[in-house]
């Protein structure tokens, strides 16, 4: 499954944004392997408990967890290449949703790998995002292969 959960990368932004004591995560929906949800994910709601402040801005909240989401893959990044590897491996095959801070995202380890020379190479991209990707122009930049066996074959 995935290292990180949305609770653990929200839930701390909240909480101190409406200086509460604790959060308790609700998801919205059934988690099942064989459930998906495309598009904005999944609802959820974070009840805080005994709030100080109860009207954060929406907008502040998205910008703190979204800086907090490029630093987590900056580090990722400066982890990934201590071992000078020949070739940097992006792996979406878990991957419903990319909103626009994703591919800005995206976009910033590109040009960190592109001044580094190294080549970066995504796979398991859903059919919707190749197109993305190709009509962004990024394809021009970022191989983009089927699975993890052709990204390490080069």
């Amino acid at each position: 499954m995935y290292d990180t959960s949305v609770e653990q990368v929200v839930r701390p932004h909240v909480v101190e944004a409406m200086d509460g004591e604790e959060g308790t995560f609700h998801g919205a929906g059934r988690e099942d392997v064989d459930a998906r949800m495309l598009e904005e994910g999944r609802p959820f709601v974070l009840e805080v408990k005994r709030p100080r402040f109860r009207e954060p801005d929406p907008a502040d909240l998205e910008r703190e967890i979204n800086a907090a989401a490029d630093a987590s893959l900056n580090g990722a990044y400066r982890d990934a290449v201590q071992n000078q590897p020949d070739r940097l491996l992006l792996n979406f095959h878990d991957v419903d949703y990319i909103n626009s801070t994703g591919i800005a995202l995206i976009v910033g380890v590109l040009a960190q790998a592109r001044k580094a020379q190294l080549p970066l190479v995504t796979f398991g991209l859903s059919p919707h995002y190749q197109e993305i990707f190709k009509i962004t122009r990024l394809s021009d930049f970022i191989g983009m292969v089927e699975d993890e066996a052709a990204a390490l074959a080069g």
